[in-house]
């Protein structure tokens, strides 16, 4: 006699699929398909065992014989059940309850071992998918880390050309006030007139000196206005002079 789970492993393996394999509609399948079938052992077992006590109880009886005993069993709904599976009407005279009990347990077998394939494809297609996304972490944490590597240097070159340009223009500021510096101050009222009087004086000593090379002898001129107006001459040739 081939020996089927009990009701309570049956439960709690088509519990165990149920509750991991809720998203997928095969498991959720397979779990039914599973009560189904112990469902049906079940109902054949009541039936075997009832027809082995209805076979002691009338055994003894002197008149009772193979068609007599057929014939009275046959009230029990699941006995009737079964003959009815006959189109031709016949009684079930080789009707043999464990063979149908050992047909259920191998489909029950077939069905935890297809099952077990369809978990282990699952949990394939679930590890394919968290190497998939450690990957893809990782990919995405060295892209972050070349950004921020990429805007550092960015922010680096930017505050390098400030300061390139801040020190240019602290070295155009210097040169400038270089510039300014070295430019002569403007001469005031009385250092023109000063300057005026000395270089009139060394024009007049000179035209003293080289009276012979002028155009006209100094009685001839006055020699005031001439050399007033070589002074202003040279001022204004100096002051012109970069």
């Amino acid at each position: 006699m081939t020996t089927s789970p009990t009701p309570s492993e049956a439960e709690r393996l088509a519990s165990n699929l149920e509750h991991e394999w809720t998203s997928v509609a095969d498991m959720l399948k397979a779990a039914a398909a599973l009560r189904q079938q112990q469902t049906e052992i079940e109902a054949m077992r009541e039936t075997l065992e009832f027809v082995e006590r209805w076979a002691v109880h009338h055994a003894s009886k002197p008149h009772m014989t193979a068609e007599l005993a057929l014939g009275s069993i046959q009230h029990h709904p699941e006995i009737r059940a079964i003959t009815e599976r006959y189109s031709d009407g016949k009684r079930p005279d080789t009707f043999d309850p464990y063979a149908r009990i050992a047909e259920m347990e191998e489909k029950l077998v077939a069905e935890a071992r297809a099952t077990a394939e369809h978990k282990l494809r699952a949990d394939q297609l679930a590890q394919q998918h968290r190497m998939q996304a450690q990957m893809h972490a990782q990919a995405t944490q060295q892209l972050a880390e070349l950004e921020a590597s990429k805007n550092a240097r960015i922010h680096k070159l930017e505050m390098d050309a400030l300061d390139l340009a801040s020190e240019n223009s602290i070295l155009k500021r210097a040169e400038t006030d270089e510039l300014e510096a070295r430019k002569p101050l403007p001469l005031s009222n009385d250092d023109r007139l000063r300057l005026r009087s000395d270089v009139a004086r060394a024009i007049w000593d000179v035209m003293r000196e080289h009276e012979d090379r002028c155009d006209h002898a100094l009685e001839d001129v006055e020699p005031k206005h001439q050399v007033w107006d070589c002074a202003d001459a040279a001022i204004r040739a100096m002051k012109d002079k970069p």
